[in-house]
């Protein structure tokens, strides 16, 4: 059931220029959820009232096209269409203030999806963000703990077929208590699903899942 309408006419919400929205519930509390707009424009609005608690838009302008929490929600990335991704901090004062811009791709290149994962020291080692976007291929990013937050570094890139679906990618869960198994999967317009493992040096997928009649899209 619907539990609740957060624009009830059409003149609340800002102009769409494109199909892609982004939403996100902030991951220690499920009362607040980020939205992303075409428009460049990110509403934070309170579930229980339905008001929104602050607004912020990208600069430079661009459109909203994926976001990503940290595992406690003190920082946000949000992904746009001209291959950036704005990283923001809460400020402990009841507002994300923006940190950095990071150009991770080419200026033609929208992001499709963010995901953040913590790994610990026995993997990567560092928290680390997936970046899925119209490139050929699937990246993931350092996040540097130093000033400012949420700066972001290469990691390492994997080769997929992704051109022009919205085609989105995780990490996946730790497997075993050994500390190993830090892998990612991502979807693929050749109706592949691709399965890497971020623990060794080769940069070709340890199992591609075949058989899907179309594009996968999710995973």
């Amino acid at each position: 059931d619907c539990v609740r309408v957060l624009f009830e006419q059409a003149e609340q919400l800002p102009s769409l220029h494109s199909p892609s929205v982004a939403v996100r519930f902030h991951p220690s509390n499920s009362n607040l959820l980020v939205i992303g707009f075409a428009s460049g424009t990110l509403h934070f609005v309170n579930l229980s009232s339905g008001r929104r608690v602050q607004e912020t838009q990208l600069k430079p302008h661009a459109s909203v096209t994926a976001l990503a929490f940290d595992q406690q929600g003190m920082l946000l990335f949000a992904g746009d269409d001209k291959g950036r991704v704005t990283s923001y901090e809460w400020d402990g004062k009841g507002k994300y203030t923006t940190t950095t811009v990071t150009q991770v791709l080419p200026s033609d290149s929208p992001i499709t999806c963010l995901n953040y994962s913590l790994w610990d020291p026995s993997a990567l080692g560092r928290p680390s963000l997936v970046v899925s976007a119209c490139v050929d291929s699937v990246q993931v990013f350092a996040i540097l703990q130093d000033r400012p937050k949420g700066s972001l570094t290469p990691a390492t890139r994997y080769a997929i077929k992704h051109r022009r679906k919205n085609i989105h990618a995780v990490f996946t869960p730790r497997i075993g208590t050994g500390g190993g198994g830090a892998g990612l999967v991502s979807g693929s317009e050749d109706g592949g699903v691709y399965v890497f493992d971020l623990e060794s040096l080769k940069k070709t997928a340890t199992t591609v899942l075949q058989g899907h009649a179309a594009t996968v899209l999710d995973v």
